[in-house]
């Protein structure tokens, strides 16, 4: 028995079933979170050894710059899981540029609804 929500506390959570099969249900490591069920094994070890020894000198400001840079939902997500570290601190700046790029396809789209409609009739 665990007190209510102390997963919370983890930077890595790995689930087991019934055959010792792992798959990461929190992950703010990037290493094993989406990835199919695994052994954990000496390997699992090291990577996450290596990730504990590597460090890190991006900042908050150096991911609120790619987030500016995004150009597509693709672009923004792959970089939202690559710093896990900054997920909440930038939550915000995340949403707002996947509003900013949906609201741009949107218009595309809509754009070339009309060029099609207006092509039609000519």
């Amino acid at each position: 028995i665990q007190r209510p929500e102390l997963e919370y506390e983890f930077t890595l959570v790995f689930d087991l079933d019934m055959k010792n099969n792992a798959t990461a249900s929190k992950d703010r490591t990037g290493l094993f979170f989406g990835k199919p069920e695994q052994k954990i094994s000496v390997e699992t070890g090291i990577l996450i050894n290596n990730w504990c020894n590597s460090g890190t000198d991006v900042s908050s400001e150096d991911v609120t710059k790619r987030i500016s840079e995004c150009k597509s939902i693709n672009q923004l997500l792959e970089l939202y899981r690559q710093y896990p570290q900054f997920k909440e601190l930038l939550k915000p700046n995340f949403e707002q540029k996947k509003r900013s790029i949906l609201s741009s396809q949107d218009a595309t789209t809509q754009l070339a609804n009309q060029k099609i409609n207006s092509n039609g009739t000519d």
